[in-house]
């Protein structure tokens, strides 16, 4: 009985998130990666922008912040340390180089959606942004074992 009543709160969770980030009234045109949607005229982030990926109401994860901030830290420094693009990796499936794909026709999963293949390259813009980015690295690992000893490798 404790089994079922677990899978109908996560199910109903699922269906609830899938319907609310492809609500036409908060998503235009959901389908489409437009990442702009969530800036305002001035290209900075809306306030209060609409998303159930942190939870709702009581439920909602009380470390939002520090995740937005810590995942704009990281793709900022992605941004700054590479040049990102496009393989010409062949699809093995079609024999010409990989199409990108930006629909929900590109993922897979029935629980939890990932990304179907998508092969990039990561170009170095300079040696001195990846060894800055290496030891930032490696500081950020240091804090880390610092903050969490339970999860060392020792």
């Amino acid at each position: 009985m404790v089994s079922e009543f677990v899978w109908f709160r996560i199910n109903s969770q699922i269906v609830l998130d899938r319907a609310i980030e492809h609500d036409q009234s908060y998503f235009e045109d959901h389908d489409r990666f437009m990442p702009e949607r969530f800036l305002d005229s001035e290209g900075k982030l809306k306030p209060g922008y609409a998303t159930s990926a942190f939870g709702l109401g009581r439920r909602t994860c009380p470390g939002i912040p520090f995740a937005e901030r810590s995942l704009w830290i990281n793709i900022a420094t992605m941004l700054w340390t590479f040049n990102i693009r496009p393989s010409n990796e062949i699809d093995p499936r079609t024999g010409v180089p990989f199409q990108y794909d930006d629909s929900d026709a590109a993922f897979n999963g029935d629980i939890t959606n990932m990304p179907l293949k998508f092969p990039v390259v990561f170009e170095p813009r300079s040696p001195q942004r990846v060894e800055v980015a290496r030891r930032e690295w490696a500081e950020r690992e240091k804090d880390l074992n610092i903050l969490m000893p339970a999860f060392n490798d020792s």
